[in-house]
């Protein structure tokens, strides 16, 4: 069973560095995995706009599959996906979505 670390290895090549989505460009320049029983939390630390945050997002099931084993490649490039589209909608809905907002704290 991989554990955390080996996890976050999996995910980050696709995670880290420059991300562009419609206009928006996050740098993500930290990954940690922490797992929780049946669920983990993947925290970025990234730049965007000149402003530094560090993002929370919970995953489920569907994503605690990467710790079985070991995982597809497509398993973990949908994961990687998954997460993506979520950190995307994160920056552009934490203005006008308050729990949306909770997920990220800003570092400076």
């Amino acid at each position: 069973m991989p554990s955390a670390q080996d996890v976050r290895d999996l995910l980050a090549p696709h995670l880290m560095g420059a991300l562009s989505l419609a206009g928006s460009k996050l740098v993500v320049t930290d990954l940690e995995v922490i797992e929780m029983g049946r669920s983990f939390t993947a925290v970025f630390e990234l730049v965007a706009n000149g402003e530094r945050w560090r993002v929370r997002l919970l995953c489920g099931s569907s994503e605690m599959a990467l710790f079985d084993g070991s995982p597809s490649p497509d398993l973990v490039g949908g994961a990687a996906n998954m997460l993506r589209i979520r950190l995307f909608e994160w920056w552009e809905t934490k203005g006008s979505e308050r729990q949306i907002a909770k997920l990220g704290e800003r570092l400076d």
